[in-house]
């Protein structure tokens, strides 16, 4: 959509260049056409000049070439030198051709045939006359021939002859000073338009040119707004991912041509989920763009920040000759997050931060953007707001977890997923009431997993929803099998993912179609959710939907999360559980002590029983029963046991007795 908009003035702007193009060239053509014709009419004009001055000097050359031919015929006459006949000849025999000659330009010029050939004749009777007393001298009448010179009785006198050339020269020499006048007039008139048209042109073109410049200075601005669009991110305004690969390419690359080191810090937000489940995604933007800010604030102008996608950042540092350097740098970024808009919102909002360094941890960008996103993971796994950088044991240690999730896609498959059972002690009887099931990895070579070391692939995989599935499957089925053997109700408790809560339809489906097929009681069942899994919008809704099947809700690692007692009216549940953490410093914590207390006395009084995790001596056993404590689970009964062993432990002498 984008591009398609940005694209639109581009088209616009180039037909308004090649229209104003085509004005100025139908312009040009008409000047150039009115130029060419006027040239036209001013050359023939011109030409017309010319032939008709060519007339009149014509006529006067026919004239003198009469004269000149009758004084040498009269030196002949008198002198009788040869000489002057033969300069006779040669004026007599041009007027004939010139005669032959100027007859068309005296016709095409308005006189009638009739005078022209009167013209001729006379020229004709004088040439006659002239040869004609040359043959009379000839032939021995030479007395005869002076007498007539002396006499002059010229039969066609030369005044006659020119008085009519005279005449017949009247109308040339007024075509002639006619012509010439309107060839300086259209001359005069079409310099004075071709200036009008020239500056005409030049101030259109000037217009034309500011337009178009305008227009291409209004696309390099639309050019560069794309440019800017394309290579930044839209929420936060950082580089976006492509535009800062391309970047650090070339750092990268100048880098190795200058020995210098620089570092790449892959940072991932530690509670953004959280902010984003709790107060949308419009909240989210905005602390993603206040975090941006902040982190933008941090670095100095020469290093780089990008956004990855999601909360996910990545800033190269530039010279950083030690790694001190790195660590300040990383140390100002956690720093922010002490903002206080920040820390109005959430005061779990962190990061997590992974480094890594050229040359030393790889000379190639996705090297050094791969190492960093691993210890960057390193950091999360361990608890986040940390930073930490790249080792080549922190390397095989990812190798290894990615050769963990690789496998655990068929785990289940190969029937490597095993559910092991830790006991649940009715605290004033002290009698197993249940257990809790708990899932084991057996990879066969004689390697056990605990959850803590795969569940998180398994979240990250997409598969903690038919681990769950798994499980309960496993576990009803184990537990169907005990029932039948006691005598006495015994709670099975399964714990629940977020997956879970979130595809909760397919899950409701699923369970309820379970219960049926087994015939298991569902107050037997007993599913457990940790606080930050509540913190989702969809899990109110999700609870009621399981609570509606009538099997047990607990509240998993109660006291950990924040806003507990605030979610506890809204939930459905049954049981409290309380998180390990509080029970493993009693009874030497007197905070932790009150705390403990204050759990227990809230749950009674909200019609909740509570149970105590991680009870692992006889002091912790002793003060929580004196607390009212209703359930104990912990090590100083037992660890979670294989199926066999917690048959051969538990259920069996109950059966026996």
């Amino acid at each position: 959509m984008m591009s398609t908009y940005f694209r639109f003035p581009k088209l616009k702007i180039e037909r308004l260049i090649l229209l104003q193009i085509s004005v100025m060239v139908l312009f040009l053509g008409l000047i150039g056409g009115w130029i060419i014709h006027r040239g036209v009419e001013i050359v023939q004009a011109q030409n017309q000049s010319y032939a008709d001055a060519q007339t009149i000097d014509t006529l006067e050359k026919v004239f003198n070439q009469i004269v000149t031919a009758e004084s040498n015929q009269r030196s002949y006459l008198i002198a009788n030198n040869p000489i002057y006949l033969n300069y006779y000849q040669h004026y007599y025999n041009q007027i004939q051709p010139i005669l032959h000659s100027l007859k068309p330009a005296l016709l095409s010029n308005g006189l009638s045939l009739s005078q022209v050939d009167h013209f001729e004749s006379m020229i004709h009777l004088k040439l006659s006359f002239l040869s004609s007393e040359i043959q009379n001298q000839q032939n021995g009448f030479h007395q005869k021939v002076l007498q007539t010179i002396h006499q002059e009785n010229r039969k066609i006198p030369l005044n006659n002859i020119y008085s009519m050339i005279q005449v017949m020269q009247k109308p040339f020499l007024h075509n002639e000073s006619s012509n010439r006048m309107l060839a300086s007039e259209y001359l005069k008139n079409s310099i004075l338009w071709i200036i009008i048209a020239g500056s005409l042109f030049l101030f259109f073109a000037w217009l034309s040119y500011m337009h178009i410049l305008e227009n291409l200075r209004t696309r390099e601005r639309l050019n560069e707004k794309i440019k800017q669009i394309s290579s930044l991110d839209g929420l936060t305004g950082l580089l976006n991912r492509s535009t800062f690969l391309e970047n650090a390419n070339s750092i990268l690359e100048q880098s190795k041509q200058d020995n210098e080191m620089i570092g790449i810090l892959f940072i991932d937000l530690d509670g953004f989920k959280n902010i984003n489940d709790t107060y949308g995604h419009a909240t989210g933007d905005e602390v993603l763009k206040k975090v941006a800010s902040n982190f933008r604030e941090a670095i100095r102008s020469m290093d780089y920040i990008g956004r990855f996608g999601g909360d996910e950042f990545v800033i190269l540092v530039r010279h950083a000759e030690i790694e001190g350097e790195l660590i300040t740098i990383a140390q100002k970024i956690m720093d922010t997050f002490s903002d206080p808009y920040l820390k109005n919102i959430s005061t779990k909002l962190s990061a997590s931060i992974g480094i890594s360094v050229f040359p030393r941890d790889g000379d190639h960008l996705q090297t050094l953007l791969s190492h960093s996103d691993h210890a960057m993971y390193r950091v999360k796994q361990t608890g986040g707001h940390r930073v930490e950088f790249f080792s080549s044991a922190l390397n095989e240690n990812i190798r290894y977890e990615q050769q963990l999730k690789n496998d655990l896609y068929g785990a289940i498959d190969r029937n490597e997923l095993e559910i092991y059972y830790q006991p649940i002690i009715h605290a004033s009887s002290q009698t197993l009431c249940g257990s809790e099931a708990l899932i084991r990895w057996n990879r066969g070579n004689g390697e056990l997993l605990t959850p803590g070391q795969f569940l998180h692939l398994a979240e990250s995989s997409g598969l903690l929803s038919r681990i769950t599935m798994h499980v309960l499957e496993k576990s009803i089925t184990q537990t169907n099998m005990w029932l039948k053997q006691l005598r006495h109700p015994f709670l099975l408790s399964v714990n629940l993912s977020g997956q879970d809560i979130r595809d909760i339809d397919s899950f409701y489906n699923f369970l309820d179609n379970l219960l049926k097929v087994h015939s298991f009681p569902p107050h037997m069942l007993q599913l457990e959710i940790t606080e930050n899994d509540l913190l989702k919008g969809e899990a109110v809704e999700a609870l009621q939907k399981l609570h509606s099947l009538e099997v047990r809700l607990a509240i998993d690692d109660f006291g950990t999360g924040y806003s507990s007692l605030a979610y506890l009216h809204r939930f459905p549940f049954d049981h409290i559980k309380i998180d390990r953490s509080f029970i493993q410093t009693l009874p030497h914590n007197e905070y932790h002590e009150r705390l403990v207390r204050a759990i227990i006395t809230m749950g009674k009084l909200l019609g909740l029983t509570a149970v105590a995790e991680g009870v692992e001596s006889a002091e912790q056993e002793k003060f929580l029963i004196h607390c009212g404590i209703e359930y104990l689970q912990g090590y100083y009964y037992n660890p979670p046991l294989s199926s066999n062993r917690f048959q051969e432990t538990y259920i069996q002498p109950l059966y026996e007795s």
